[in-house]
């Protein structure tokens, strides 16, 4: 069932980008933004759907508070710096910062 979920996640996530090839390379949950060439971007994303959660914490390292955990698949917007490993995460009116790892950037939604 968990595997079904999330591939139905990834093909909404490649429906929403319209671009088949840029969808591919952004559904890459590894930490890199390789289709962002600026320093500093805003996008919306996907969580991981392959995880038990994505920790939102108060600052960005796994030293700081937990403020909740977001739900494998969910639908989040971040902001940050090309490679940067913690990004400034909203979920749900809430913010804090996530490990990049485990967040893929939605095609066509990247503001410089």
């Amino acid at each position: 069932m968990k595997k079904i979920f999330a591939a139905a996640v990834l093909a909404f996530a490649l429906m929403i980008g319209n671009q088949a090839s840029a969808a591919t390379d952004a559904i890459n949950f590894d930490g890199r933004y390789d289709f962002v060439n600026v320093a500093w971007f805003s996008a919306d994303a996907i969580v991981d759907p392959y995880i038990d959660f994505l920790a939102l914490r108060t600052g960005p390292s796994t030293g700081y508070s937990l403020i909740t955990r977001i739900p494998p698949g969910a639908r989040i917007h971040v902001e940050g710096y090309s490679g940067d490993v913690w990004l400034r995460t909203y979920y749900r009116g809430m913010s804090g910062y996530s490990h990049s790892r485990y967040i893929a950037i939605i095609p066509n939604t990247v503001r410089y």
